[in-house]
C-alpha cells in the first residue's frame, strides 16, 4: 500500500511537471502567436503602403505619358499648320510664276505688234 502510494505520488509529480512544461509551452506559443500576428499586421500595412505607392507612381506615369502625348500632338499640329502655310505660299508663288511666264510670253507679241503698228 505504501509502495502504491509512493508510486501514485511519483506519477502525480510527473504529471504536475508535465502540466508545468505544457503550460510553459502554451505560454510560449501564445507569445509566438502574438508576435506572428504583429508581423502579419506589419506585413499587411507594408503591402498596403506599397500598393498605394505603386498606384501613385502609376498615376504619375500615366499623367506624364498623357502630357507627353499632348505635347507631341501639339507639335504635330504646329508642324501641320507650318507645312500648310508653306504649301499655300508655294502654290501662290507657283501661280505668280505661271502668270509672270504668261505675261513674258505675251510681251514679244505685244512689242512686235506695237512696232509694226507704229511706222
Amino acid at each position: 500500500s505504501e509502495r502504491s502510494l509512493q508510486s501514485l505520488e511519483n506519477k502525480y509529480h510527473l504529471l504536475v511537471d508535465e502540466k508545468m512544461k505544457l503550460s510553459r509551452k502554451i505560454e510560449d506559443l501564445k507569445h509566438e502567436n502574438i508576435s506572428s500576428e504583429g508581423r502579419v499586421k506589419c506585413t499587411l500595412e507594408n503591402m498596403r503602403l506599397l500598393e498605394e505607392h505603386v498606384s501613385n507612381e502609376r498615376e504619375k506615369a500615366d499623367e506624364a505619358l498623357h502630357n507627353e502625348v499632348e505635347k507631341v500632338k501639339q507639335q504635330l499640329d504646329k508642324e501641320k499648320r507650318r507645312s500648310s502655310a508653306y504649301k499655300t505660299k508655294a502654290l501662290e508663288s507657283h501661280r505668280r510664276s505661271a502668270k509672270a511666264k504668261e505675261v513674258l510670253a505675251c510681251l514679244p507679241q505685244r512689242l512686235t505688234s506695237t512696232q509694226k503698228s507704229s511706222p
